[in-house]
């Protein structure tokens, strides 16, 4: 019984699984603060496909592969230069 419930949740989750590929940007590249720029992308063809699904979220994250931040909304407005000291000393090694 619990082989065949771990099935049908193995397909469940394969289902809906539906992802995009980037190619703008571009991952590892840096972009600088105040810096205008288009993020690009295509259905990576798993389906469902994108344009099924009625809306997105894209949310700018900071960081690396291991210590990630999503950046809120509005918040690449003007820092003040202690937001920023602040911010960027949470990245130092």
């Amino acid at each position: 019984m619990r082989c065949h419930i771990l099935t049908v949740l193995a397909t469940l989750a394969a289902t809906v699984v539906a992802d995009v590929k980037f190619s703008s940007p571009v991952a590892g590249q840096q972009i600088a603060g105040g810096t205008a720029f288009t993020i690009t992308w295509t259905d990576d063809g798993t389906t469902p496909t994108i344009d099924q699904f009625a809306g997105y979220t894209l949310n700018l994250m900071a960081g690396g592969n291991t210590a990630v931040e999503r950046i809120p909304a509005g918040a690449a407005t003007q820092p003040t230069a202690a937001d920023m000291k602040r911010y960027l000393n949470r990245w130092k090694d």
